[in-house]
């Protein structure tokens, strides 16, 4: 009996060392995996949150395109509704008239430059000043009515954008004085 539990426990030793060779082999094989697999799920969060950028950028691009078409198709209705022909002729006779509706019959209107609209590659962007002359009677009320009447014409045609106004200041107060209204448009080429 003593040879046989000396065999048995034997037995026992050796597949106790074995088992524990086996375990250490299996963990120093499964190391490098493990490791790799705690990259990979490094890098996936990574690329999850690319992703989620990318998205957030896409909805933004696509929200531009959406109000970049809207405002192309405004442009193009507008289009319709503007006299044929050059906006040096109809752009001064436009400002005038509406002016005029305020009493300022002293006034001319000068296109200044041109400038391509990066945005628009068809459309221009065209500054225009116009000097009004302000007679000396009553001043404080014709340059409240000058800025009335500017506001007004920046709202109801939609395509006057005011750059700047500004009022002479003369020391003869005895002669008329002239405010100068600088604005943009934007219209097709």
């Amino acid at each position: 009996m003593a040879a046989k539990e000396i065999f048995r426990w034997s037995l026992w030793l050796v597949s106790c060392v074995a088992l524990a060779g086996v375990w250490l082999d299996f963990r120093a094989a499964i190391a490098p995996v493990r490791e790799r697999e705690r990259q990979v799920r490094a890098e996936t969060a990574s690329l999850r949150e690319q992703i989620s950028d990318v998205r957030k950028t896409v909805q933004e691009i696509h929200g531009l395109e959406i109000r970049s078409a809207s405002e192309r198709g405004e442009l193009n209705r507008s289009d319709s509704e503007f006299p044929a022909g050059s906006p040096v002729v109809w752009i001064p006779g436009l400002v005038k008239r509406h002016f005029g509706r305020f009493g300022f019959a002293e006034l001319n209107t000068e296109m200044k430059d041109a400038l391509d609209e990066p945005e628009f590659p068809e459309y221009q962007r065209i500054h225009w000043s116009t000097y009004v002359v302000l007679p000396m009677r009553d001043a404080a009320r014709q340059i409240g009515a000058l800025l009335l009447a500017v506001a007004e014409l920046e709202q109801t045609e939609r395509i006057v954008r005011l750059v700047d106004i500004a009022v002479e200041t003369d020391a003869d107060e005895r002669g008329p004085r002239t405010a100068v209204i600088t604005f943009s448009t934007l219209l097709r080429k």
